[in-house]
């Protein structure tokens, strides 16, 4: 298993989710099982696509990992799910658990790490560079998953698209085209909503007229686009 670390912000101590124990520690370990990068896996003879963010959970093994009864995880999951804190997706085989925000909450924060890159050889900052662009890019991508909810997502050519337009583009701005278009975008169908891949198209990249300076005066324009403008 991977060892890393995970974000946990001082504004819990707010929320009065401390203060209900079970939910808390269900909360915590979920923080601490759920992926960091997109990946598949095989369950029985399912093969499943795990976001960052996600999680698959069984409420046995959680109570054994936690030492809470199967009731306490039962109860304290509903209370996340009240809170809006995390969703979950059951089959008769699994439960996937989504934590909500997890991008925003758990984004790697790129200027804190230019001092001591300023340390390294010629050669290591730019590898490091290169590195935090992948992640972001995988944020980035999972942000619009969350978001505008797509039924087609081209995952390769979409992190290879983002790449290239964070070389133009803070990561803030692409963030925000995605929350104007996921604006309008969630009334459709999900398979009439733009796949990551086009939205960020490196030829004619739809993100730009959402961007903060374009969304407001391209609004009408952008509602009024026929079906099939979004499947192109």
């Amino acid at each position: 298993m991977n060892r890393g670390y995970v974000r946990l912000y001082r504004k819990s101590l707010d929320s009065g989710l401390l203060r209900n124990h079970s939910a808390w520690i269900l909360f915590t370990y979920c923080l601490l099982k759920a992926t960091h990068r997109g990946y598949e896996v095989i369950i029985g003879n399912q093969k499943l696509t795990l976001e960052p963010g996600q999680l698959v959970f069984g409420r046995r093994q959680a109570a054994e990992d936690t030492k809470l009864s199967e009731q306490q995880i039962r109860t304290a999951l509903q209370s996340l799910r009240n809170l809006e804190i995390l969703t979950s997706k059951s089959t008769n085989k699994f439960t996937v658990i989504t934590i909500v925000n997890w991008v925003a909450y758990q984004s790697p924060e790129v200027e804190n790490n230019q001092q001591s890159n300023q340390r390294l050889t010629s050669n290591q900052p730019h590898t490091k560079t290169r590195k935090q662009k992948n992640t972001l890019s995988v944020d980035i991508y999972a942000y619009y998953l969350a978001a505008v909810k797509p039924e087609q997502k081209t995952r390769q050519r979409a992190l290879s698209n983002v790449a290239h337009h964070l070389k133009t583009h803070t990561p803030e701005a692409l963030r925000t085209a995605i929350s104007n278009y996921a604006t309008i975008a969630g009334d459709r169908e999900p398979r009439f909503r733009k796949d990551p891949a086009n939205f960020f198209g490196k030829r004619e990249p739809a993100f730009v007229d959402y961007l903060p300076e374009n969304f407001q005066a391209s609004e009408p324009k952008q509602q009024q686009e026929s079906i099939g403008e979004l499947l192109s």
